[in-house]
């Protein structure tokens, strides 16, 4: 795989960073090593091998990289921003499929493993000297988990958001009733009708979750960012290419950790429920695990502060 080569493509967006950016014809070349503006996102697409993935960086300091989960984007770690990017470089990809990242048709393209080579592809690029932390929410904690099992050498610490672990994920799936109610809407998102369903009515079965707490204006950043091309296809895919109709995931590769890790869990979700913290660490050799009974699914949305200042005490550097 060829992990070198760059397509920079630079991007501005408005001084409120409250707009999306959209595709330049203009590639420059962009040294992020010396860090990026404290206040403002800049981007760039990067070449990771099979496909090239839009990047936003902020700030400059030890590096994290950032990993969101569905059906978000780079711009839904924003309200931790300002906090983290006091103390930190902040890389945050658009996930292959997401967004304006590249869009394989084919489902197999979007396996856990082949996810988190991306993510290897990609620290290699921007910092190949590893960097300080990897922290993903929910499928982008599944990606964290299996990046620090492949290529733990990356990275000093794993931060995990409300995100299972995909081997404890699998025997809840099979041995928790309740878990297997709260995961569902994975049989819906599977079947055929999912594409269309959550199409319908400017996304509004999507937006849902999030009108809550994004301004109107940020809402539109999310509808924006699942109208392109392919994309709600692409992102259906990540659910397609690991997990069967029947709740069982398709990779069953015991994935361990040595990393030290922090696992930050809301305690008000519905969708992933807390039996995933049970006998995590027979596969994370040095864990903690901070509950937040205030959070459910989308804590950064409902606890930024307390995500932030969580992420800053345990990353090296970081105080």
């Amino acid at each position: 795989m060829n992990r070198t080569l760059l397509l920079w493509a630079l991007l501005f967006l408005s001084a409120s960073c409250t707009h999306s950016p959209a595709p330049s014809e203009d590639a420059s070349q962009l040294d992020w090593s010396a860090g990026c503006h404290p206040t403002e996102a800049e981007h760039a697409f990067v070449d990771v091998g099979e496909v090239t993935l839009h990047v936003a960086c902020r700030g400059e300091g030890p590096t994290l990289l950032l990993l969101h989960g569905f059906p978000e984007f780079w711009y839904g770690w924003n309200p931790v921003l300002d906090a983290l990017t006091q103390h930190f470089r902040v890389i945050m990809p658009d996930q292959r499929g997401y967004n304006l990242s590249d869009k394989p048709d084919d489902i197999s393209a979007y396996r856990l493993s082949t996810l988190a080579t991306d993510m290897e592809a990609l620290i290699n690029v921007v910092a190949p000297e590893g960097v300080s932390a990897v922290v993903g929410h929910d499928w982008g904690a599944g990606i964290a988990f299996a990046l620090a099992h492949q290529s733990g050498d990356l990275m000093e610490r794993l931060v995990v958001l409300n995100g299972p672990h995909p081997n404890v994920f699998a025997r809840e799936l099979q041995n928790n009733p309740s878990q297997r109610a709260a995961s569902a809407y994975i049989t819906y998102l599977l079947g055929e009708r999912a594409h269309d369903s959550l199409q319908a009515n400017d996304y509004q079965n999507l937006a849902r979750s999030f009108e809550k707490f994004l301004s109107p204006e940020d809402l539109n950043l999310y509808r924006e960012a699942w109208s392109r091309p392919g994309a709600l296809t692409a992102m259906l895919h990540w659910y397609r290419a690991n997990v069967t109709e029947d709740l069982h995931l398709i990779n069953d590769e015991v994935i361990t950790v040595e990393v030290p890790t922090l696992v930050l869990w809301g305690q008000r979700d519905s969708a992933l429920l807390e039996g995933n913290l049970v006998g995590l660490g027979d596969y994370v050799q040095d864990v903690t695990i901070e509950k937040l009974p205030d959070a459910g699914h989308w804590v950064v949305h409902d606890t930024p502060e307390q995500v932030a200042r969580s992420i800053i005490g345990f990353v090296p550097n970081g105080r």
